[in-house]
């Protein structure tokens, strides 16, 4: 056996293995920033919604407010 062949039968393994942990990680990572972009949108939503309804509430009482000053 050449003195080379151990050395690049190393270096095939040792690339095969790098590749396999980078495609490893990759898809860990592609899952975890759906989760994040899953959750962030789930937040954008429910703060959305809240706006709406402090928007309404706000209207209510400007509402109220202009009742009471007719009254006066």
């Amino acid at each position: 056996m050449e003195a080379w062949a151990p050395l690049a039968l190393f270096a095939l393994v040792m690339g095969g293995l790098m590749i396999g942990l980078a495609r490893y990680q990759s898809a860990r990572y592609q899952t975890y920033l759906q989760q994040h972009s899953d959750t962030t949108k789930a937040m954008l939503d429910e703060q959305k919604r809240t706006q709406e309804v402090i928007t309404r509430q706000t209207l209510a009482l400007e509402r109220i407010a202009d009742a009471l000053e007719k009254r006066a």
